[in-house]
């Protein structure tokens, strides 16, 4: 009986150590236009060991002089708390719009933007777009953009209240509570909208 409790023991213990080395995060946003749902953007965190992954899954239904359906997926994955990947994929009725990656080659980053490859030398990124849903940028001044593929400002507002501003001129609020992002006030050509926390 000893060597069987022990051995119980013994799995009992690693399978905490496995719950505690392991950590999920997952965050469930509306995104509203005018007061109205038009979508859903589902955010999840995986951190096992030293690899930190996020995810992003989103799908805006809008009518304006014709239905518009834009479905994206995002994904970065951090080792040791540098970027080593990231690809930003959206669809809009149906039809690729965006095929976006990234990735580390030791010397910098290799991106390409729709087939076409260049070179980021000696760029280290620590903080991505994808961040900003699970971690106020209150020691960071900038924000690595993926669907730009360039860093960008980060623009303290108010308390727990920052903006980003893109090169194309659109722009984004983030509020945050405990750390979380709440809302995400998005301003866009094309619309204004506002991604609203329902879940954690």
């Amino acid at each position: 009986m000893v060597p069987f409790c022990s051995a119980v023991l013994f799995f009992c213990l690693f399978l905490l150590s496995l719950c505690s080395a392991a950590q999920e995060q997952k965050l469930v946003y509306t995104i509203q236009r005018n007061g109205e749902k038009v979508g859903d953007l589902h955010f999840q965190k995986f951190k096992s060991g030293t690899k930190t992954t996020y995810h992003l899954q989103s799908e805006v239904n809008v009518k304006m002089l014709l239905s518009i359906c834009v479905k994206a997926q995002e994904q970065s994955v951090y080792e040791n708390e540098v970027l080593q990947s990231s690809v930003v994929l959206r669809q809009v009725n149906g039809k690729e719009k965006a095929n976006k990656q990234i990735h580390n080659n030791g010397k910098g980053l290799t991106v390409s933007d729709d087939g076409e490859k260049r070179e980021l030398k000696n760029y280290l990124v620590r903080y991505n777009s994808h961040c900003l849903y699970s971690t106020e940028p209150v020691y960071y001044t900038n924000v690595f953009a993926d669907n730009y593929q360039q860093f960008v400002p980060i623009q303290k507002v108010a308390d727990h209240h920052y903006r980003v501003t893109f090169p194309d001129g659109n722009s984004n609020d983030y509020f945050y509570e405990n750390g979380v992002c709440k809302k995400v006030k998005v301003k866009s050509r094309l619309f204004d909208a506002e991604f609203v926390l329902v879940s954690l």
